[in-house]
């Protein structure tokens, strides 16, 4: 475009704007820091180098599981932030709900059976040599990242509306909380088990404060939430661990296959709870998705 010439200028309110935006995004980033490393650090000085192994191991699992998750809705940001920014709130609220609901029901599919079958896998990757407590600190690390994994949709939300303070300094105080109180209960005589309890409570506390946070700024029904979200969510959790907890434990023995079994059963439990807590909407958006696989397959 010839007609187009560069001008020095400088907006200082346009200058403002971005920086008060990634100031207190990077407010927000370095929290979580601080919760991540402060732990680490705290275990390190209180406890011997078998619990510091075993609290290196199991963030490695989650982090696997999380990343598949998320990487897997990442389609769904740009259609929530053009929706909040046209105007159209009704279908940003919509895809938020969703948005949440599908990163946890991808959550699940992987989770449940490897925390079932938590001993296998760790024997499969570690051989014989796993740390005591790896068990524990790895299913405990992973229901945190369950419970993290809700909040998704709701940091896309703020970053469209642009009011970004208000909810980093709140979330940033209820996270950072929880390398106090975990010193705290070291120092009164818990285990290192208890750090990991700590931060699955506190994961709970930061998801009610987001939600009231982006309720101030963005008006939806927090009942509404509850019902289309949070008790699918519980749902396509408690019974695929029930199932597969009961079918590993008539199979019995560790296996590959015993695996597989357990994989393709939380697979297909998951699936069906999944279709079966959706809307009418929801629903005919999966329906026609499939009618289009359909019409390609033939």
């Amino acid at each position: 475009f010839h007609h187009l010439k560069f001008k020095n200028m400088f907006d200082s309110l346009l200058f403002k704007s971005m920086m008060s935006f990634s100031g207190w995004n990077l407010f927000g980033s370095f929290a979580y820091v601080v919760k991540g490393q402060g732990v680490n650090v705290l275990i390190n000085t209180l406890f011997g180098t078998v619990v510091n192994a075993a609290n290196g191991i199991a963030p490695q699992i989650s982090s696997a599981i999380q990343t598949f998750a998320v990487n897997i809705v990442l389609a769904f940001q740009a259609q929530l932030t053009q929706s909040y920014a046209m105007g159209d709130y009704s279908r940003a609220k919509n895809l938020m709900f969703s948005m949440s609901k599908i990163a946890y029901a991808l959550m699940c599919v992987i989770a449940v059976p490897i925390m079932v079958k938590m001993d296998y896998v760790l024997t499969l990757w570690l051989n014989s040599d796993i740390p005591a407590y790896t068990h524990s600190f790895a299913n405990l690390t992973i229901i945190a990242t369950m419970i993290g994994i809700l909040n998704t949709p709701i940091p896309q939300m703020i970053h469209a509306s642009g009011q970004m303070k208000k909810y980093q300094l709140a979330t940033s105080v209820v996270i950072c909380s929880i390398l106090p109180i975990s010193w705290l209960f070291l120092k009164l005589g818990y285990g290192a088990t208890s750090v990991f309890v700590i931060t699955i409570i506190i994961m709970v506390i930061n998801q009610v404060v987001c939600l009231q946070v982006l309720h101030s700024i963005f008006r939806f029904s927090l009942t509404k939430y509850v019902k289309e979200v949070v008790v699918p969510c519980i749902i396509i959790t408690i019974i695929p661990l029930f199932v597969v907890s009961s079918i590993s434990n008539v199979i019995g023995y560790s296996s590959i296959w015993n695996f597989i079994v357990v994989t393709i059963v939380n697979l297909l439990a998951v699936g069906i709870l999944f279709y079966l807590t959706l809307n009418s909407a929801e629903k005919q958006i999966i329906q026609s998705y499939i009618v289009k696989i359909k019409n390609k397959i033939c």
